[in-house]
C-alpha cells in the first residue's frame, strides 16, 4: 500500500548491439527512458523517429478514410471492451513486407480528393436544378438573360407581399413594347419568389430605380444555363445520374479496400508505433560511434529480472544502478493488495502523489465503496450492476483501466446490495408494492434495520458521522505524514491541534445533549480547550510580532466553520439514497396503476416497471459514482493529500489494435 520504489539505472552499450538491448527493455515493459539531451542534441535516431512518424501519418490516414466502411467480423461490443485479436511479431513484420503503404496511401488519397469534388458538384446541380424549378414556365431560353447587344435582363427574388407593388410600378413606369417580366407562381409557404425582366437597354434606369423601391435582390444565374429551362432540367438530371454512379463506383471499391486492407492497417499502425517508440527512447541517450549511453527508471522490485533479461549482453554493456537523486523526479507507480487496486484509476483521475508521498488510494477506498452504496441504497440495482460488471469481465477479454473500473464497479453494487437490505429497498418498495412480491417481505423485513425515507434523521446522523470519522482519519494521515518527514512543530501545530479541537467539541456537544456522562463531557471541554490554546499558539509561528502572532493564532480559529461545512456536506449521502428510494416507490406507483387498466394494462405495466427502474439505475448510479467521488476529492484529499506526480510511461507496447503474443522481439 505505498508508492513503488525506483532505481535510476544508466546503460553503457555497444552500437552494435543497442537495438537489441531496446528491444528487450521495451519487451520487458517495466522502464521508462530519462531523457539526457536537449531537443537540439538528438542523435541520428531522431531520423528514424521522424521516418515513423510519417509512415504513421499514412496509417492514420487510411484508417481515418476506410474505417467508417469497415464492417469487419469482430464482435462490437468485445471490440469496444478491449478485446484484439492475437498476433505475433513475425506477422507484423510480414505486413509490412506485403502491402505498399504509400502506393495506396495516394490512391486513398487521390479517390478522396475526387469524392469531395463530387460532392461539389452535387451540390451545384442540386442548387442550379432548385433554381429552374423556380422558373417553370419561362418561355425564353435563358441564355436571353446574359443580354444582348440592344437587350438586358434582371432576376432576382422579391417578397410574395412585394409582388402586387412591383406590377404596379412595372406597368405604370414601363412600356409594354420594350420590355416584358416573368414572375414566377409562389409555392406553398414560400415568403418569396423570382422576377425576370426583360427590357431594352435604354430602359436600364427606370428598372433599377423599380428594383431598388421594390426591394428586388440580385440572382446571378449560372453562365452555363443556356438553354429552355425543361432543358436543362434535363440535363442535369443526366449530369447527376453519371455523377451519382461514379460516387457509387468510388464508394464501392473504398468498401472492398476497407474490407482487404484495414486489418492489415491496423497491424501496421502498432508495428510503426512499437518501432517509433522504441528509436524514440534510444534518441534521448547520448551516444558516440561505439557507444550509446542511455537511462532508465526502474521499479526495484523489477531490478533482478532487468539484470537477468540483459546478461545476455553483459561482455557488450556496462550497468550502473543508483538511487535517485535529490534533485530528480521520478515517476510515480502505484502498488496496492489486488482488492485495492480497482480503485487506483480514482486517484489518478485526481493527480497521482508525490514520489515518497502518501498514496491515497487504500485509506479512501472503503471510503467510497461505502458513500456509493448509501447513495444508491437499492438491492436489486446493486445486483444488476455486479452481475453486468461480472459479465462483462468474465464473457470479454478486458485489460488495464477498463477492467479496474469494471471490478469497482462490481465492488460498489455488491455494497449498494448490502446497504439495499438494510434499508429495505428493492427496486424501491416493490416488495411492498406488488403482491407478487409479498411472500419476500418477511424475509425483506428479517435483515432490514431501518427506513431513510421514514426516519430520515437517523440516517442523516449515520452520514454526518461517517464524515467526521473520515474529516477526521484525513487529519490523522497528515499527522502522520508530517511527523515521519521530521516536521513534527507542524504535524502537532496544523494537524493535530485540530483533531483534538474536534473531538473536544464533539465529546463536550454530546455531554451537553445528554448522550454522553459527565467525564466525558468534562474531557471533551478539556481537549477543546488544549487545541484550540495549541492552534492560536502556533498558526502564527512564522511571524515575528507576537502581537500578530497571537491574532493570526485567533483567526485561525474561524477555520472550524470550514470542518463544519464539510462535515454537512456529507448530507448529500442521505439526500441520493433518498432520491433513488423515491423514484423507485414513484416508478412503482405508476406501474401499479398502469396494470389496473383492462387487457393492455399489465403488459404497459411491466414495460413501465422494467423501463423505470434501468432508467433510475443509470441515473442514480452516475450520480452515486459523482457525489462519492466528490466527497473524497473535496473534503478528504484536501485534509493530506498533495496530487503532485507524475505518471510512469514505461517503453513498451502500446498496441491499439492488436494483442501482442508475449516473445521476444528483436
Amino acid at each position: 500500500m505505498a508508492i513503488v520504489e525506483l532505481k535510476h539505472v544508466d546503460l553503457l552499450v555497444h552500437s552494435s548491439v543497442e537495438n537489441e538491448v531496446a528491444a528487450e527493455i521495451q519487451r520487458l515493459g517495466f522502464c521508462e527512458p530519462i531523457s539526457l539531451i536537449g531537443e537540439e542534441d538528438r542523435s541520428s535516431h531522431a531520423s528514424k523517429v521522424r521516418l515513423y512518424d510519417e509512415r504513421l501519418s499514412d496509417v492514420r490516414f487510411i484508417l481515418r478514410f476506410l474505417e467508417p466502411y469497415y464492417q469487419g467480423k469482430e464482435d462490437k461490443i468485445a471490440w469496444l471492451l478491449g478485446e484484439r485479436p492475437k498476433r505475433r511479431w513475425e506477422e507484423l513484420v510480414g505486413s509490412e513486407n506485403q502491402l505498399v503503404l504509400q502506393d495506396l496511401s495516394q490512391r486513398l488519397r487521390s479517390i478522396e480528393r475526387r469524392m469531395t469534388e463530387l460532392r461539389s458538384e452535387l451540390s451545384n446541380l442540386q442548387a442550379q436544378k432548385t433554381l429552374l424549378k423556380r422558373l417553370n414556365g419561362f418561355p425564353y431560353p435563358l441564355a436571353i438573360i446574359s443580354g444582348t447587344d440592344t437587350l438586358s435582363a434582371q432576376i432576382g427574388t422579391i417578397g410574395v407581399e412585394d409582388i402586387p407593388p412591383l406590377l404596379d410600378l412595372l406597368k405604370s413606369r414601363l412600356d409594354p413594347q420594350k420590355c416584358e417580366w416573368f414572375i414566377a407562381p409562389p409555392q406553398g409557404k414560400d415568403k418569396d419568389t423570382l422576377v425576370v425582366i426583360l427590357y431594352l437597354k435604354e430602359l436600364e434606369p427606370s428598372v433599377a430605380e423599380i428594383s431598388e423601391k421594390c426591394k428586388l435582390s440580385s440572382v446571378e444565374l449560372p453562365r452555363e444555363l443556356k438553354g429552355k429551362v425543361e432543358n436543362e432540367i434535363r440535363g442535369i438530371d443526366e449530369k447527376e445520374e453519371k455523377l451519382l454512379s461514379e460516387r457509387e463506383g468510388l464508394e464501392l471499391e473504398i468498401q472492398n479496400a476497407a474490407e482487404h486492407y484495414i486489418p492489415a492497417v491496423r497491424e501496421l499502425h502498432d508495428y510503426y508505433t512499437t518501432l517509433k517508440d522504441r528509436y524514440q527512447a534510444l534518441s534521448e541517450g547520448r551516444h558516440s560511434d561505439q557507444t550509446s549511453f542511455l537511462s532508465f527508471w526502474v521499479p526495484l522490485p523489477c531490478i533482478d529480472l532487468f539484470k537477468q533479461k540483459l546478461a545476455r549482453w553483459s561482455d557488450m554493456m556496462e550497468m550502473g544502478i543508483y538511487d535517485p537523486l535529490p534533485d530528480e523526479e521520478p515517476p510515480i507507480i502505484l502498488t496496492n493488495p489486488r482488492f485495492i487496486q480497482p480503485f487506483e484509476p480514482l486517484t489518478t483521475l485526481y493527480g497521482l502523489p508525490a514520489y515518497g508521498g502518501v498514496d491515497p488510494t487504500p485509506h479512501m477506498s472503503p471510503y467510497f465503496c461505502l458513500f456509493f452504496g448509501f447513495c444508491l441504497g437499492d438491492g436489486v440495482y446493486g445486483i444488476a450492476l455486479a452481475l453486468l460488471s461480472t459479465y462483462a469481465l468474465l464473457r470479454y477479454d478486458v485489460k488495464g483501466g477498463l477492467k479496474r473500473f469494471l471490478t469497482l464497479f462490481l465492488l460498489c453494487g455488491l455494497s449498494s446490495v448490502v446497504i439495499g437490505a438494510l434499508t429495505g429497498s428493492w427496486a424501491g418498495n416493490a416488495i411492498d408494492a406488488f403482491s407478487i412480491l409479498r411472500p419476500l417481505k418477511p424475509l425483506k423485513d428479517a435483515v432490514m434495520i431501518g427506513d431513510p425515507t421514514s426516519d430520515p434523521l437517523s440516517f442523516l446522523a449515520v452520514a454526518l458521522a461517517l464524515g467526521i470519522v473520515q474529516i477526521l482519519y484525513g487529519l490523522s494521515l497528515a499527522f502522520v505524514d508530517a511527523w515521519r518527514k521530521g516536521d513534527h512543530l507542524g504535524a502537532v501545530g496544523d494537524k493535530g491541534s485540530w483533531i483534538v479541537l474536534i473531538v473536544g467539541l464533539l465529546l463536550w456537544g454530546g455531554e451537553a445533549m445528554g448522550y454522553l456522562g459527565g467525564a466525558l463531557g468534562i474531557a471533551g471541554k478539556v481537549l477543546a480547550i488544549a487545541g484550540a490554546i495549541t492552534i492560536v499558539a502556533t498558526q502564527g509561528r512564522t511571524r515575528k510580532n507576537p502581537l500578530v502572532k497571537t491574532l493570526v493564532g485567533l483567526i485561525s480559529l474561524y477555520n472550524i466553520t470550514s470542518y463544519l461545512g464539510d462535515t454537512l456536506s456529507y448530507s448529500r449521502l442521505l439526500a441520493l439514497g433518498m432520491a433513488s428510494a423515491v423514484v423507485g416507490m414513484i416508478i412503482n406507483t405508476l406501474s401499479g396503476l398502469l396494470s389496473g387498466i383492462p387487457l393492455v394494462g399489465p403488459i404497459l405495466g411491466v414495460c413501465l416497471f422494467i423501463m423505470g427502474h434501468i432508467f433510475s439505475l443509470a441515473v442514480n448510479a452516475l450520480g452515486a459514482f459523482v457525489h462519492s467521488l466528490r466527497l473524497q476529492y473535496v473534503e478528504f484529499f484536501s485534509k493530506f493529500y498533495s496530487a503532485s506526480g507524475r505518471p510512469f510511461r514505461p517503453l513498451c507496447y502500446e498496441m491499439r489494435y492488436i494483442s501482442l503474443v508475449d516473445e521476444e522481439i528483436k
